[in-house]
């Protein structure tokens, strides 16, 4: 086969266009002949827009008149000024298609408009036309953001009063009936005959709670504070500022808790650190640092007391009562309503019992059936709420967190407007006690919105 060999003397400008270089190439098609009429073509879009840092591959196909792949090497040149951005190679070998390919790297000191050409033998050089975006300014994330975190407080604990008090209220939520039956025991002893046995007492509790339950609305709400509790433990949302102080090289931040939002139903109530009788908690100094690509903001652990007791006594009066009955002020003004609504159920209780055809009904006093209602209310809503007081009166909860979130500047000024995707981990430890709940995960995530000027 006879070859045809050419010398082509290329000058390469740009960063890597410094000097001459010299390659000795040879066209071929894929059948060995050697091309007289080669031709290059762009592969892909001639013009390119790039942001400032970005990578692309420049790719050519080197082919004969009849669209056959031809073997041999194209060379690459930076034509202009490409504010630093440069080729990682000068040359590249054509695959089994023709396909030669160079990457550009787009890292320019400013903006940039150039060219690159590519060449072969015996083909007319083609050229694209590249334009790279002006640098980003270096992303600040100093200032100060609102930050609204959600905590799950319970799971992963393990035995003790906290984990008690959560297995109580998620069995009053489960089983309401469960607990009213308790409830009447204590009714029992001072009102029902003393030869009553546990099986009877059963039955009696199980019609109390049918009745209350078809009869009187408002015995459906209030069993529904149990869940509303329960919710609440698992979803515990704190507000905050988080403070972001200093340069990139050497960050800070202060920490402060603010308030809390408890979510009932389909309302939020929102309450300031004021509002629950709360000193002010902060953490000071909290070292903080932004990853060299800007895409990671982390907050350092530290730790943060809540007396948890005293804020959950105040929710448990104004967001829960309220959540029942908006015309409510307190426990006991909800109360005194719900137990105003009674005027039916003893009918009805006796009604229910007569419907089973339960045996011992004569033994039961009317004195039973009128105080049934309002004692199996008060006491059960009393119970719970006291039960929940008593144990948590007092209980220090300490948050120890470390964070990360995405800072992003939504509005192009350099500065960091938002934070998001946040997640804590650490743990929650409940003082009194020493046992801790681990954070990890979706279930303690956080955002922030950046709220100074």
């Amino acid at each position: 086969m006879k070859m045809k060999t050419r010398t082509v003397m290329k000058p390469l400008s740009g960063t890597l266009g410094l000097g001459v270089a010299l390659s000795a190439v040879t066209a071929c098609s894929s059948d060995g002949d050697v091309s007289d009429d080669a031709e290059l073509s762009i592969v892909g879009d001639r013009s390119l827009y790039l942001e400032n840092g970005e990578r692309t591959d420049l790719e050519v196909r080197y082919h004969d008149e009849l669209d056959e792949p031809l073997h041999g090497t194209v060379q690459f040149s930076v034509d202009g000024d490409a504010q630093g951005a440069e080729l990682t190679s000068a040359t590249a070998g054509t695959d089994d298609n023709g396909i030669a390919s160079v990457t550009l790297d787009g890292s320019a000191e400013e903006q940039a408009s150039f060219t690159v050409s590519a060449s072969a033998p015996d083909a007319d050089a083609v050229s694209f036309n590249v334009t790279i975006e002006e640098p980003a300014a270096p992303l600040d994330p100093e200032g100060t953001y609102e930050v609204h975190s959600t905590f799950n407080l319970v799971d992963g604990l393990e035995d003790g009063t906290v984990k008690d008090v959560v297995d109580h209220v998620t069995a009053f939520a489960d089983d309401p009936g469960a607990a009213l039956l308790g409830i009447l025991y204590d009714l029992a002893e001072d009102i029902l005959p003393s030869d009553l046995d546990r099986d009877q007492v059963e039955l009696i509790g199980s019609a109390l709670t049918i009745v209350l339950e078809n009869e009187f609305e408002e015995f459906g709400e209030i069993l529904s504070v149990a869940q509303d509790i329960n919710d609440v433990l698992h979803n515990f949302e704190v507000v905050s500022e988080l403070e972001v102080n200093g340069s990139r090289q050497s960050l800070s931040s202060d920490h402060s808790l603010t308030g809390v939002v408890i979510p009932l139903g389909n309302e939020e109530y929102a309450f300031t650190m004021s509002d629950l009788e709360v000193d002010d908690i902060d953490a000071y100094s909290v070292s903080a640092d932004l990853t060299e690509d800007e895409s990671e903001l982390t907050v350092e652990r530290h730790s943060l007391p809540v007396a948890y007791g005293a804020m959950l006594r105040i929710v448990l009066n104004k967001a829960l009562v309220n959540a029942i009955d908006s015309d409510a002020d307190d426990l006991a003004d909800l109360l005194e309503g719900a137990i105003n609504g009674c005027d039916n159920v003893a009918d009805r209780l006796k009604e229910q019992l007569e419907e089973w055809e339960v045996p011992f009904i004569s033994d039961i006093p009317e004195s039973f059936f009128d105080a049934a209602c309002g004692f199996a209310i008060n006491q059960g809503v009393e119970q719970l709420f006291s039960f929940l007081e008593d144990q948590f009166e007092g209980t220090a909860v300490e948050f120890r967190i470390e964070g990360t979130a995405r800072p992003v500047d939504t509005d192009n000024d350099g500065l960091a407007n938002v934070l998001r995707d946040g997640i804590w981990e650490g743990e929650v430890t409940y003082a009194d006690e020493g046992v801790a709940a681990e954070l990890s995960g979706s279930d303690n995530e956080f955002h922030g919105d950046r709220i100074d000027d």
